[in-house]
């Protein structure tokens, strides 16, 4: 194993020291590694030692025999080698979330974009002005000759999600949503799909196998660019980066959101809204009844995101989020421009994108004209767990039931390429995958 793989200039010498504590400890007790994602290593920014550690602690054990008790009843995950039999996929659950967060992150891009065009084309490239902006190299993107010609037709973005409370300061983030918006430009068609932040993917020559969602960890958008090329014969050139806070600013600007909170969710969602109110740089409001009421953004993003309830447990997670995203998507379609016009205001400085101005606002322009197909697809479509040891350390990872045949399905779904062939890169990856886990 790599216990090196985090290691940076930037890092705490004391949090990478209790991460090999708790990774050796894990071995010693359960004979599983220790996931670098459930250790104060493995934020984005180290988890301060509060009096909330041992309910994180609790947490993590929790998840630890949750996903034990899953490989026990579905045969997945938790072995390797060549030996390993085909899995099925996986079914929807955690998948369909990441899913719904990650349409979240694309909704506060459409009202933001809009409201801009609506509001005038000289305002508009002002405010659009106030996102910040980063550069990438085309030439070291990872698109293929044959890819670029193939989808030329095609117009696809790449909207990341990422894990930084500080948008200023986004070094060691991951990115916990990502989204394709693909824009077919002869029949203006707008679709969505999301990639699975845990997918096991080849994330660059120097690192190698890993999830995808470590891609910005190590070179920010443009890793996380050039990884979803060549893994998936893409032809992406433009991203667009925000974070949990822009949801919740977002939401605000529109002045909350109206949710039925029920009393079995009340303890779970205060307990968790300092937190949250911390991350995204709020005062704490308690909710001090059930019932419906207007949730403000900090209150919305923790509901949203609190795992259960006293009375359902874990699932209504789901459509937790699934409410909020409407809810706030039907906010904003009632709201008039001077409304939106301060949405953007207040959303556009925690944005980070490599398109311009102008690009950005010729995109709202036509936003009206585009056909957007609703889609609930998340990619990988065939995916398994498996427990093993890749770039990222010791840990759960999602390989795709494989990427070739992935890669392909999609290519023929969402850009009517009947009968595709990845390319030699994307297959050579393939075989990487299944050499390392086991799984073809």
């Amino acid at each position: 194993m790599r216990d090196d793989i985090y290691s940076n200039p930037n890092s705490s010498d004391d949090a990478y020291r209790e991460y090999l504590a708790l990774r050796e400890k894990s071995k010693a007790e359960t004979g599983r590694g220790f996931s670098v994602e459930d250790t104060p290593y493995g934020e984005s920014k180290y988890r301060d030692r509060t009096a909330d550690e041992i309910r994180r602690q609790r947490e993590v054990e929790e998840y630890m025999a949750a996903r034990e008790a899953a490989q026990n009843d579905t045969g997945r995950g938790g072995r390797s080698g060549k030996g390993h039999r085909k899995p099925k996929g996986r079914k929807p659950g955690k998948s369909t979330l990441k899913l719904k967060i990650a349409l979240a992150v694309v909704a506060i891009l459409v009202i933001g974009i809009g409201g801009l065009a609506a509001g005038g084309m000289a305002y508009g490239l002002h405010m659009l002005d106030k996102a910040d902006r980063f550069k990438v190299d085309e030439a070291d993107l990872g698109i293929d000759p044959a890819v670029e010609d193939s989808l030329s037709d095609y117009r696809n973005i790449a909207v990341l999600g990422i894990d930084a409370r500080d948008m200023t300061n986004d070094d060691n983030s991951r990115s916990d949503a990502i989204v394709i918006v693909s824009i077919n430009k002869k029949n203006n068609e707008l679709r969505m799909f999301s990639v699975y932040r845990d997918t096991l993917l080849d994330v660059g020559e120097d690192i190698g196998l890993d999830k995808i969602t470590h891609a910005y960890f190590y070179g920010k958008a443009e890793r996380s660019m050039r990884s979803l090329n060549r893994n998936m014969d893409l032809n992406i050139k433009e991203a667009v980066v925000i974070n949990w806070k822009s949801v919740a600013t977002l939401i605000d600007a529109l002045g909350g959101i109206e949710i039925n909170v029920k009393e079995s969710e009340l303890d779970e969602l205060n307990h968790y809204i300092g937190e949250t109110a911390r991350n995204v740089g709020t005062e704490k409001h308690k909710v001090k009844k059930a019932g419906k009421q207007t949730l403000d953004g900090a209150q919305a993003v923790t509901y949203a995101r609190i795992r259960k309830d006293a009375a359902t447990g874990d699932y209504r997670r789901n459509e937790r989020m699934k409410i909020v995203f409407k809810k706030t998507i039907q906010k904003a379609k009632k709201a008039d421009i001077a409304t939106l016009l301060s949405v953007c205001k207040e959303v556009m400085p925690q944005i980070k994108t490599n398109m311009s101005s102008g690009d950005m606002l010729k995109l709202g322009l036509k936003l009206k004209s585009y056909d957007i197909k609703s889609t609930s697809k998340g990619w990988p479509f065939e995916v398994t767990g498996w427990t093993g040891t890749a770039a990222g350390g010791a840990a759960w990872y999602g390989p795709p039931i494989n990427l070739s045949n992935n890669v392909s399905e999609l290519h023929e779904k969402f850009f009517d390429q009947k009968d595709y062939q990845p390319t030699e890169t994307v297959q050579t990856i393939s075989n990487n995958i299944s050499y390392l886990t086991g799984i073809y």
